[in-house]
């Protein structure tokens, strides 16, 4: 099975929701939920979650498709 790259780029209009969350004075929870609502959308995933690292540990701070069992571990 083959992957077309170009298919998977996302284009430029399709990123222009995400300037725009980044000049708009939104809080950093809306705006980081916004980025990985996007991102699952443009690259078709199941599930996206972004994580910040602290004391050793990833914590999450902004998810989608993920069930919330799956959050605790």
């Amino acid at each position: 099975m083959t992957v077309d790259a170009a298919a998977q780029t996302p284009k430029a209009d399709d990123l222009l929701p995400l300037c725009a969350d980044m000049g708009a004075e939104l809080p950093q929870a809306v705006r980081l939920q916004r980025l990985v609502d996007l991102l699952r959308a443009q690259f078709g995933c199941g599930a996206v979650a972004l994580l910040r690292l602290e004391d050793d540990r990833l914590r999450p701070v902004a998810v989608t498709g993920l069930v919330s069992d799956a959050l605790g571990r």
